[in-house]
């Protein structure tokens, strides 16, 4: 079994990395890869941890962009921890996620009458990777909200594009590092509308033609139908196939190697991408 997107608590996920780990274990996952929104400080803890797993381990991003205004998640699989034009795009990815927080601290001021206090801020100035989970976190301690999720969809469902790197700078960025770049739930995400299927393949082309590699053809709201249209599209458009749950722990109502929506299995031969990856772990 296979499952090449999941996150942990070093972005929006819940899980440790010992008990991310643990749990696709538990699932009998053989490969997972770790594709943590704008950085890899989970996939160093993994791959520098003393601990034996016997599970096949996969460095990956999931990098957060914008296309025409619409938010578009790129994912990077394989590459070397020190390449220096990963490091760049995740410096330049960082500080954009930090303006977007702030764009919405302001919004809790503005909206919610929500005031952060000199702590909290400085929480935020300190975070490697600050995000609306340590927002959510923030309103839970203050007695806001209850749970993340809650949290989310009450104070922090705004949409804030305009303050990502584009699609198609990743894209172009990425084909010249020594990762595979592949689009992440392109029909539409947990928590995203549907997008309408003439789009997204106008979307999948221009993306191509930026330097796409492959395709997230396996996740977890897609059905059987949806599978094959993806399929038949990896074929037109020469893209390896890849999939994931998009797992985050607690946070969304997704299970490990939960890679469809009806129960569909997907063979592990049909995640084409693994014939690229060159930096597969076992840890």
């Amino acid at each position: 079994m296979i499952d090449l997107h999941q996150h942990s608590i070093f972005s929006d996920g819940t899980d440790s990395i010992n008990d991310l780990i643990k749990n696709n274990v538990k699932s009998k996952i053989q490969i997972m890869a770790l594709t943590d929104h704008d950085t890899i400080d989970g996939c160093k803890k993994v791959l520098n941890s003393s601990t034996t797993y016997n599970i096949s381990f996969i460095p990956g991003i999931e990098f957060s962009t914008q296309d025409k205004g619409e938010s578009i998640h790129i994912l990077a699989y394989g590459f070397d921890l020190d390449d220096p034009i990963i490091e760049r795009l995740l410096k330049e990815s960082i500080e954009l996620r930090k303006k977007r927080v702030y764009e919405r601290v302001s919004i809790l001021e503005k909206d919610f009458a929500i005031h952060l206090t000199k702590e909290e801020i400085e929480l935020i100035n300190k975070s490697n990777n600050p995000n609306k989970v340590l927002l959510a976190n923030i309103l839970i301690k203050r007695g806001y909200s209850d749970n993340i999720s809650d949290a989310i969809k009450k104070y922090l469902y705004h949409k804030m594009p305009e303050s990502k790197l584009s699609t198609e700078y990743i894209l172009k960025n990425l084909n010249k590092s020594t990762a595979i770049s592949s689009y992440a739930h392109g029909l539409g995400g947990v928590g995203e509308k549907r997008v309408d299927k003439d789009m997204f393949e106008e979307r999948l082309k221009r993306f191509v033609s930026y330097g796409l590699k492959a395709l997230e053809c396996y996740y977890s709201l897609y059905n059987k139908s949806e599978q094959k249209y993806l399929e038949e599209l990896s074929t037109k458009y020469s893209l390896l196939r890849s999939g994931g749950s998009d797992y985050h722990g607690s946070v969304k109502d997704v299970k490990i190697n939960e890679l469809s929506s009806d129960g569909t299995i997907t063979d592990i031969k049909n995640f084409t991408i693994l014939r690229a990856i060159k930096n597969i772990y076992k840890i």
